[in-house]
């Protein structure tokens, strides 16, 4: 709903760095930053962090989906 999207996700990116700077094994905030980098054209920092949160979350659906739209679209 922001206006101006760039600054919207940079103030959710540099929120979900602090949380996961508190707790690096936070499934839903790699995901969640995973989201912000893939709406902001980095794909491999999505892959990265959609990667990280199959890693704590083997069965957390997202972002195994994530990965799978991602890696198609080589």
């Amino acid at each position: 709903l922001a206006t101006d999207k760039k600054k919207g996700t940079q103030d959710a990116d540099k929120d979900l760095k602090e949380a996961l700077k508190r707790n690096p094994r936070c499934a839903p905030a790699h995901y969640f930053q995973g989201l912000v980098a893939k709406a902001n054209g980095e794909t491999a920092a999505a892959k990265k962090h959609f990667q990280q949160t199959v890693e704590i979350a083997p069965q957390h659906v997202d972002a195994q989906r994530e990965l799978r739209l991602l890696n198609s679209k080589k």
